[in-house]
């Protein structure tokens, strides 16, 4: 806390001003809990709540600032026969082959036009 230059009482803890106590002297910076005094978890949970809130506030202006489009590749053509549609089947043990007739499931699709 020094090396930042955060002001400390005579007994180590961070100074803080009653009215904002989750702020620090040093810009951006915020304390709470048994940094700033001897104190509970309940209170302490009560006061980082109020910390948290202030730093949504300073940062709700930004917000969206760093979210970028998703850029994707061209799209090609890889294959030059009809499209076709793959099905996977999965028989997974109990869950599903337990319930499904997967055999019967497989002949089935077989059948269908377009299909590997």
């Amino acid at each position: 806390m020094r090396k930042l230059g955060i002001q400390l009482d005579e007994y180590g803890f961070v100074k803080n001003d009653p009215f904002q106590p989750w702020a620090t002297n040093f810009p951006g910076v915020f304390a709470q809990g048994t940094l700033i005094e001897p104190i509970d978890i309940p209170e302490t949970a009560s006061r980082v709540s109020a910390a948290s809130a202030r730093v949504i506030e300073l940062l709700c202006d930004v917000r969206g600032s760093l979210i970028r489009p998703k850029e994707y590749p061209q799209e090609r053509k890889i294959y030059a026969g009809d499209a076709r549609i793959g099905i996977f089947v999965c028989h997974c043990g109990k869950n599903i082959g337990g319930l499904v007739n997967i055999t019967r499931v497989l002949e089935y699709i077989k059948t269908l036009p377009h299909v590997v």
